[in-house]
C-alpha cells in the first residue's frame, strides 16, 4: 500500500532536498610589479621586478571583499562573484597602484603597476632617530 504524505510534509521535504543555486565564481589574478632604479646608476633606467610580498585589498563599493599578499612572482588570486572590483596594492618603501577589473563570464587577469607615492624615510643606522 502507498502512504500519502500530507501537502505540508511534501513542502517540508521538498525544501530539505533542493539545493539552493551555485553562485558561479571566477578566479581575478593580479600581477603586481614595481621599478625599481638602482642607487648610483648614472642612467636612471628602472628595473621591473614582480613586487613580492605587496598587500592586495579588493573592494566591491567600499566594502573590503578579499585581501592577502603576493607571491614570489608577485601575483595575488581571488575566488569572486561576478561584478565590478576596485583593487588597491600597496608595498613596502612607499609603492602604490590601484586597478579595478569586472568579472562576467570569465576569469580575469589584471596587471598593477606599482609607482612610488612617498620617500621612505632613511633611518639612521646608529639606531638614533
Amino acid at each position: 500500500f502507498t502512504v500519502l504524505k500530507s501537502d505540508v510534509e511534501q513542502t517540508a521535504l521538498l525544501k530539505r532536498t533542493q539545493q539552493p543555486p551555485q553562485m558561479k565564481v571566477f578566479e581575478l589574478t593580479v600581477n603586481v610589479t614595481q621599478s625599481i632604479v638602482k642607487p648610483g646608476n648614472t642612467k636612471p633606467a628602472p628595473i621591473v621586478t614582480p613586487a613580492r610580498g605587496a598587500s592586495v585589498s579588493i573592494l566591491k563599493g567600499s566594502q573590503v571583499v578579499d585581501q592577502g599578499t603576493t607571491d614570489a612572482r608577485g601575483r595575488y588570486a581571488a575566488k569572486l562573484p561576478a561584478g565590478t572590483y576596485a583593487i588597491k596594492v600597496t608595498a613596502p618603501g612607499g609603492y602604490a597602484g590601484n586597478a579595478a577589473a569586472v568579472l562576467q563570464q570569465t576569469d580575469a587577469t589584471v596587471n598593477v603597476e606599482l609607482e612610488q607615492r612617498t620617500k621612505p624615510t632613511p633611518r639612521d643606522v646608529s639606531g638614533r632617530r
